[in-house]
């Protein structure tokens, strides 16, 4: 916590450009190549529907072990 005004400071008095990356979603939001299936919690309810639910996932979400290598390849077509 006691970086962040004397970074703040210095670009402030070199008169420089800060920029900021969010890490926590780096991996969020990237679209799979392969099919990735995740069951749903118990708490998740349909009228009518009774066994275990699963739903197709479209996009990467954190925690799962694709979702750095998703985010690489993203990055390098982009670089």
């Amino acid at each position: 916590m006691t970086t962040r005004p004397l970074l703040l400071g210095v670009v402030a008095a070199e008169d420089l450009k800060l920029e900021q990356l969010d890490v926590k979603t780096t991996f969020l939001l990237r679209d799979l190549e392969e099919d990735m299936y995740m069951s749903l919690s118990a708490s998740f309810t349909v009228t009518g529907e009774e066994g275990h639910l699963i739903c197709l996932l479209k996009k990467s979400l954190y925690g799962l072990k694709q979702v750095s290598r998703v985010w690489y390849q993203t990055f390098h077509t982009y670089i």
